[in-house]
């Protein structure tokens, strides 16, 4: 009994001096110098947390940057004291908010291989899709980087979206045309559907049957919330959302790093682990099955002639090209930074690839629909541009069928990305949408070693944080930043332009060596996906929020609170009405 007293006592103590250290460290910081909230207003267990959880997205660091000067045009690229906020995370953790473009640039421009000047440490994507692309660090993710990367050559992704995508969204847009009129339409979850089995085909050859759910809607048939979706039936996309549904439990034990004690969370990983495995099966089943047709076919080739294997090798190309998916080219992808040659060695192995395919899903269908999501809100608000990105459309790809009101989606005539490439005003307003909204509001950095960026000290081992939502928004960059404005993107003759005062002023998908690898996928994908809707339909905010006041939230992404719902209305049937 003695003994176990002592023991409880040293634990104490040493527990005791191990929190006074760190509250020492936090006391005693240098970063106190940068403006921001003072100590005497912050505590060492919370920090700011509460003002950042009760406050709009990105809102009190807003503020606290325009009480350190920030928000105020700058025309001789001075530093001021905006340039650097510093506030506090739990646990006496410290945050720096980095405002200044230059810094940003020597931030993201840093070296990411092996020993990184920064840290991404992503603890809670890890906890969830396990070590992916987004959340590996050093030399694991410079290999993962160069065996994934040739999977992302832009022709590879437009010509496999271009195959994909248009029939599914004629299908979406028969779905609504099905509906009644003047429905409210939950922006983000119809938005959510069609990118999610864009992406399980493309990246997959897998079908989610997530535009089921918007067809029973279109049928009367709700799900759980008044005119909302029912989820989707897939058990992937149902682990997945069950992951990411938030309970104080779970972001308790998350935030102090006692993830391994949610039992229940850990049973979901498995359900989602297995769901992910039977796909990767399939995948290289049917990949092993076209391997073994394609012998056949090439013995018995042989005795063509040279011309007409010509011929046959370009059109076997094509063929093969057009039908692959993102996760068979990764199956046989191998690391090009290394000489090995030897089966399976330099090639992603199976828990490398179940994390690859789970950051995919992730990342991929989630930027695309936010991005949808922004468009749309951003089309209601301003009717003029709507108007315009309209004219932009049929000047380019004019609606080739003026039946009669149709259910079926093969009068939706689709189109092809060669117009689509065209449409100079199209893509402005698409950039504007993600310079104002952009779907991923700040990313965020941890130092390895102490840093001076501009005479100010930043020690080892603090986060720091790039506020893509200010950067996007800062008069030193932008001309007339608060207003929406796609004109800004082209030059006197209609061409594009870039309008900002400097190159990192602009971070929609992030920059540098761990820039975003799908921002190829998500513009082609959103273009696909926008320009036939926006060339079928008249957007309107939905009359239960005309009158509301929207700010930001996030969660995975940027959102609106309250969520965008809009009505529609077929452009067919307004062009009868005004004949």
């Amino acid at each position: 009994m003695p003994m176990l007293q002592l023991c409880l006592s040293i634990s104490l103590l040493s527990a005791l001096l191990k929190f006074l250290k760190c509250y020492l460290e936090w006391y005693r910081s240098p970063l106190w110098a940068i403006p921001g909230p003072p100590f005497r207003i912050t505590s060492w267990f919370l920090g700011q947390l509460p003002d950042i959880i009760k406050e709009p997205f990105m809102e009190p660091h807003k503020r606290w940057w325009k009480q350190a000067g920030g928000g105020r045009p700058d025309t001789d690229g001075a530093t001021t004291d905006a340039d650097f906020i510093h506030f506090c995370f739990v646990g006496g953790s410290h945050r720096v908010i980095v405002t200044n473009a230059d810094v940003v640039r020597q931030i993201l421009m840093a070296h990411a291989g092996r020993n990184p000047r920064y840290l991404k440490k992503l603890d809670i994507v890890v906890s969830i899709v396990g070590w992916g692309l987004v959340s590996l660090e050093g030399e694991d993710w410079q290999r993962h980087r160069r065996v994934i990367h040739p999977s992302f050559r832009p022709r590879f992704v437009k010509d496999s979206l271009e195959r994909v995508a248009p029939d599914l969204v004629s299908r979406f847009i028969s779905q609504w045309r099905r509906a009644e009129e003047g429905r409210e339409i939950n922006v983000m979850e119809h938005f959510s559907s069609l990118a999610l089995d864009v992406l399980g085909r493309v990246a997959f050859s897998h079908d989610f049957h997530a535009l089921d759910s918007v067809s029973k809607w279109a049928d009367g048939n709700v799900g759980p919330d008044v005119d909302g979706l029912f989820p989707v039936t897939d058990r992937m996309m149902q682990a997945l959302q069950a992951l990411f549904t938030l309970n104080t439990k779970k972001l308790l034990l998350t935030i102090f790093g006692l993830s391994k004690l949610d039992w229940e969370t850990q049973r979901t990983r498995k359900a989602l682990d297995d769901a992910v495995d039977d796909i990767i099966r399939k995948v290289r089943s049917k990949v092993e099955i076209i391997s073994g047709n394609e012998d056949v076919d090439d013995a018995n080739s042989v005795n063509k002639s040279n011309a007409e294997e010509k011929g046959s090798s370009s059109s076997t190309k094509k063929s093969k090209y057009a039908t692959t998916s993102l996760l068979e080219t990764l199956l046989d992808a191998k690391d090009s930074g290394t000489d090995k040659t030897t089966d399976g060695e330099g090639m992603l192995n199976d828990a490398e690839l179940r994390n690859e395919v789970k950051t995919f899903i992730i990342a991929g269908h989630e930027m695309t629909s936010t991005w949808c999501y922004w468009c749309t809100f951003a089309l209601c608000k301003h009717p003029d541009v709507q108007q315009k990105v309209y004219e932009d459309i049929i000047k380019h790809a004019p609606t080739l069928v003026r039946s009669e009101e149709s259910t079926s989606h093969e009068n939706n005539a689709a189109i092809p990305l060669e117009a689509l490439e065209k449409m100079q005003y199209l893509d402005a307003f698409m950039k504007e949408v993600l310079r104002l909204y952009p779907p991923a509001g700040l990313v965020m950095r941890t130092t390895t070693r102490d840093e001076i960026f501009s005479d100010t000290l930043i020690p080892a081992k603090t986060r720091i944080i790039i506020p893509i939502l200010i950067l996007h928004q800062d008069p030193r960059y932008w001309s007339c930043p608060d207003e929406f404005r796609p004109e800004r993107w082209l030059d006197e003759n209609g061409g594009p332009c870039y309008p900002a005062s400097h190159k990192y002023a602009y971070l929609p998908f992030s920059a540098g060596p761990r820039n975003c690898i799908g921002q190829q996928f998500a513009t082609t994908e959103t273009k696909l996906i926008m320009a036939p809707i926006i060339r079928a339909f008249v957007f309107q905010l939905a009359p239960s929020l005309r009158d509301k006041e929207f700010k930001f939230t996030t969660y995975i992404t940027l959102k609106a609170k309250p969520a965008v719902k809009v009505c529609i209305r077929s452009r067919s049937t307004l062009q009868r009405e005004a004949e």
